[in-house]
């Protein structure tokens, strides 16, 4: 079961106090007092009840003087909202903790763009490091406890240099349309370099990317989710091209030094000075302080392949999917999006129709709690 932190209403302990809650409430609503509806800045604060001595929210305790129709609607569907929450005490939760990626997670994981990875070294004034990442297709889900990527070529080298000292690494996913989400995967990593048997396994010359020097595999302990309210929106446009264009001409002068001497005698390839693997040992085999990284790429014998047409870039920005671009130019929204957006005549239609439904069950409503 998720561990959930966050505000949480107080279930009332009868039947009764639901109607209590809605008579009080809805007779303020309607008689329209002086007090303006007021809420904390969290939104959400809890007072006693009259009653019961119960916990239930401000929202019930407060008095609305309405403005409009819209107003109105809006206070008498969300009173209902924080009534039936209550009775059927239901969490709400802002953030949440699971011991393993939940399956519904997994999903919304695969279609988001973009992700960060966090690592750290141990020592007190190390260099904390944050990489967003990108590319189509780099990051995959084994079950819901292992992730991995395809970690591509870099300026530096701070991930791989951490995860060998101490393994710790935190992947962040958020939302950038439709309903706000933040996903962290907290977990110990481990790094197959290009040329070990772990990495030839996972990403054959058939689906490597150009550029690719080793796999994060990901073995995930704890995940947490939160809101994400104050992230702003994005139109995802496509993936830029621009790392996999350097890469290809880099791993062809390799290939073709390699090519050119005899392969059953080389104890380590040749390095022209702009080949790739000669960029690995200039700039990825240590951190920023100094940590070992890559250890085995830039000496490794094992021949680039020529890259494959599915690896092969596309124009700089252009979606891998250009349906997908085509909708983003012409606005096109999803249906989470569509759905947020109508929720303010979502709102307002259920405050109509829970406002006639209680004027007209008035009566039977006052005769049975009088007869109590």
């Amino acid at each position: 079961m998720p561990e959930y932190k966050g505000y949480e209403f107080t279930p009332v302990r009868r039947n009764l106090d639901i109607w209590i809650l809605l008579r009080r409430s809805f007779v303020q609503t309607f008689k329209g007092c002086s007090t303006r509806w007021s809420l904390h800045s969290s939104g959400i604060r809890e007072v006693p009840s009259i009653e019961h001595g119960d916990k239930v929210p401000a929202a019930l305790a407060h008095h609305s003087a309405l403005r409009s129709p819209l107003e109105l609607a809006w206070r008498v569907s969300s009173t209902l909202l924080y009534c039936l929450v209550g009775v059927s005490g239901v969490k709400v939760p802002l953030t949440a903790t699971h011991a393993e990626i939940p399956e519904n997670l997994i999903t919304w994981i695969l279609k988001q763009q973009m992700f960060w990875v966090s690592t750290a070294p141990l020592k007190s004034d190390g260099h904390v490091n944050v990489s967003p990442k990108g590319l189509e297709g780099s990051f995959h889900v084994v079950d819901s406890h292992r992730v991995w990527y395809e970690d591509l070529t870099g300026s530096g080298n701070e991930t791989i240099a951490h995860l060998r000292e101490n393994g710790r690494i935190t992947i962040l996913f958020n939302a950038f349309e439709g309903l706000p989400r933040i996903a962290r995967l907290f977990g110990k990593g481990t790094v197959y370099e290009y040329g070990t048997p772990e990495y030839e396994e996972l990403l054959p010359p058939s689906v490597r990317k150009p550029g690719s020097r080793a796999v994060i595999m990901v073995d995930v302990y704890k995940v947490g989710t939160s809101c994400g309210y104050a992230v702003p929106y994005y139109d995802f446009k496509g993936h830029r091209s621009k790392l996999v264009d350097m890469s290809i001409p880099m791993q062809d002068l390799d290939r073709d030094a390699e090519l050119a001497l005899d392969s059953s005698t080389l104890s380590e390839p040749p390095r022209p000075k702009k080949g790739l693997k000669s960029y690995w040992a200039e700039n990825n085999a240590t951190s920023l302080d100094g940590l070992p990284a890559l250890l085995y790429a830039q000496t490794s014998t094992r021949l680039f392949n020529p890259a494959s047409p599915a690896a092969k870039p596309k124009k700089d920005g252009a979606s891998a999917n250009p349906k997908d671009v085509a909708k983003v130019a012409k606005g096109d929204t999803t249906a989470a999006t569509i759905l947020d957006n109508l929720k303010v005549p979502l709102a307002f239609t259920l405050g109509i129709l829970t406002a006639t439904m209680y004027t007209q069950f008035l009566p039977k409503i006052h005769a049975a709690i009088d007869t109590l």
